[in-house]
């Protein structure tokens, strides 16, 4: 079991790694008071943010296979773009599922999104 478990983590970590996507750590950018929701609506939204993520997470698969293509072309799309595509995937889903798991706790600080877009199906950076 503890085997099984620390393959997930690395899997995941590696995935991660592969996806290269922006994190948002509270550490790294102070909340500015305008910035701060009370904490209702703070986590009316991590919750629906972490359902959505966990829910269209998948979706980054097919995202990923189309950034790599119009960054670089079709033989990259095609090879590179599908192991890119997971690892947002496995990231988003991951991120999706710590943001339910954590809904009532104001981290990071001022329920600020672990991901950019803070959701999938947003506008994308």
């Amino acid at each position: 079991m503890k085997r099984n478990c620390f393959l997930f983590v690395m899997i995941v970590t590696f995935f991660s790694w592969l996806a290269g996507a922006d994190l948002v750590w509270a550490s790294e950018a102070p909340v500015a008071p305008t910035d701060r929701m009370d904490y209702g609506t703070g986590v009316g939204k991590k919750l629906g943010r972490g359902l959505s993520n966990v829910a269209f997470g998948w979706l980054e698969f097919p995202q990923g296979i189309q950034d790599i293509g119009e960054k670089n072309n079709f033989i990259a799309a095609v090879t590179w773009g599908p192991i890119y595509g997971l690892g947002k995937t496995v990231l988003r889903t991951a991120a999706g599922v710590y943001e339910v798991g954590t809904f009532p706790l104001p981290v990071p600080e001022g329920f600020r999104p672990l991901l950019e877009p803070e959701f999938m199906l947003g506008d994308q950076p």
